[in-house]
């Protein structure tokens, strides 16, 4: 059975943001975050259950999933995992041509900080992309 768009970008994320944390945490560059990576709205000593974690997700993702959903199925998942990461504004400029995902701002935290699983995560990204576009 072939994974969803859906799935298969969610399979790419999860290790990256690690598992749901239910308590509000502020991430390397100081942001109050919650679940996997849910930023908005999240105040010091907030509390979610799983569930709530799950929706956040599919939220986070959604917008991210109609901006992508013409592509090839791995190229796409990609794509996602990238904005997730770092923004929708950035992921728009990448497919626009006026970024790439090899920038080395996209490795970096919000204070300049090579992030090493940053690296590790635009390498993946990128040549999972080279491999679904190589016949």
């Amino acid at each position: 059975m072939k994974p969803t768009l859906a799935e298969l970008a969610s399979a790419l994320i999860a290790p990256f943001e690690g598992p749901p944390r239910l308590t509000a945490y502020q991430d390397a560059g100081g942001v109050w975050t919650i679940g996997r990576g849910h930023t908005r709205g999240v105040v010091k000593g907030m509390v979610i259950t799983p569930a709530q974690s799950d929706l956040y997700f599919a939220e986070d993702a959604a917008p991210l999933l109609t901006v992508v959903e013409r592509l090839p199925l791995i190229v796409a998942a990609c794509y996602v995992d990238f904005g997730y990461n770092v923004g929708e504004g950035a992921l728009a400029r990448v497919l626009n041509g006026q970024d790439s995902l090899d920038n080395p701002i996209h490795t970096t935290d919000r204070h300049g900080i090579v992030e090493p699983g940053l690296v590790s995560r635009r390498r993946l990204e990128a040549l999972l992309i080279a491999a679904a576009s190589t016949p």
